[in-house]
Order: C-alpha cells, then sequence, then structure tokens
C-alpha cells in the first residue's frame, strides 16, 4: 500500500504525464490533418484537382411541374 509521500508523488506525476501523453496524441493528429488539408488547398487553387461527384445544379436543366394544377407548363429552370 501506498504511504502518504508515494501517493502524493505517484499520483502527481499521473496527473501530469496522463493529460501530457493525450495533448501531444491530440496535437499530433490534428498537426497531419492540418497539412493534408494545406495540401489539398494548394492543389486546388492550382487548379490541378477536379471536383468528383455530380455537376453542380447551374449545369443541370431541371424540370418543375406543378401537380395541383393541371394544364400549367413546365418551367426549365437553369
Amino acid at each position: 500500500m501506498l504511504c502518504g509521500k508515494q501517493f502524493v508523488l505517484y499520483g502527481s506525476l499521473m496527473a501530469f504525464y496522463i493529460p501530457l501523453i493525450i495533448m501531444f496524441a491530440t496535437y499530433a493528429l490534428s498537426v497531419r490533418i492540418l497539412r493534408r488539408n494545406h495540401q489539398l488547398m494548394k492543389l486546388i487553387a492550382l487548379g490541378s484537382v477536379r471536383r468528383k461527384g455530380p455537376k453542380p445544379a447551374s449545369d443541370v436543366l431541371v424540370a418543375a411541374t406543378n401537380v395541383d394544377a393541371p394544364g400549367k407548363r413546365q418551367v426549365e429552370l437553369q
């Protein structure tokens, strides 16, 4: 069993080093993500990265119909 002085010594060290390890791990992961994002933003600024996924809405014609009012024309949005 730990006596008073040993408890204070080990308790203080554990209360310091456990959060220190967690902070270093969090910092390292944050810096890694920030570097990756910075590199990606540089590539985007240079125009060498093309966007994946569907085309923007401005490139697609959308036909809208009004179901409640028969006989109305379709409206095309650009």
